[in-house]
């Protein structure tokens, strides 16, 4: 990784405005007008960079699984290659694995695909189409999953609620360079400290 080039990001927004890397520049003499059409060529260059990181993890998520098919491959090697935590690329086969590898929308984000992949496929597919349909973001989807979660479980809503954040914690966590996990922990859990059996089913989580 560190033997690859600095790859200069230079776009140009029209109207004279460009952003080179990471900085935009703009005429002085810009009218309200022009302003706002930057505005909206800053809006596209966004929409198409969620397109880009969509379709990165899915590539990711489709590399981890040749390589684990083909030779055993798991992710302390695969992070290796690529820079990324094991806990990360984890995070990505996962759902990558609940949709065989490819989106079940190609319209929704990865993130959309996230959200529902613990559920059954019934339906995650359901809520899935719908958010497509219904124009969700991928928080939309989040509530209408965690709803589904607290169906189908049986349970109470505060218990469902409290073991989805746990979970997200752990993925953040994993997410992060092992060495800053001790700290990461120590800070997120020290209110929580006491709660009876919470600091072994969090280690249990990350291992």
């Amino acid at each position: 990784m560190a033997d690859l080039p600095v790859i200069p990001w230079d776009v140009e927004l029209g109207q004279g405005a460009r952003i080179i890397a990471g900085n935009i520049h703009l005429p002085d003499d810009l009218t309200y007008e022009q302003w706002a059409r930057v505005g909206e060529g800053l809006a596209y260059v966004h929409a198409r960079l969620d397109q880009v990181n969509t379709s990165l993890h899915w590539a990711i998520g489709q590399w981890l699984r040749y390589g684990e098919h083909r030779w055993g491959e798991k992710y302390a090697q695969a992070a290796s290659f690529l820079g990324l935590s094991p806990g990360y690329l984890a995070n990505i086969q996962y759902v990558a694995d609940a949709y065989g590898g490819q989106p079940a929308r190609p319209a929704l984000s990865f993130r959309h695909h996230a959200e529902v992949a613990s559920l059954a496929p019934d339906t995650r597919d359901q809520l899935l189409e719908t958010a497509e349909h219904e124009g969700w973001s991928a928080h939309d989807l989040r509530r209408a999953a965690r709803e589904a979660r607290i169906a189908q479980s049986g349970r109470e809503p505060a218990q469902v609620i409290a073991a989805e954040e746990l979970a997200r914690a752990v993925t953040a966590v994993r997410a992060c360079p092992p060495d800053i996990w001790p700290t990461l922990i120590a800070a997120a859990v020290r209110p929580l400290q006491q709660a009876p059996g919470f600091i072994p089913r969090l280690v249990a989580l990350l291992l």
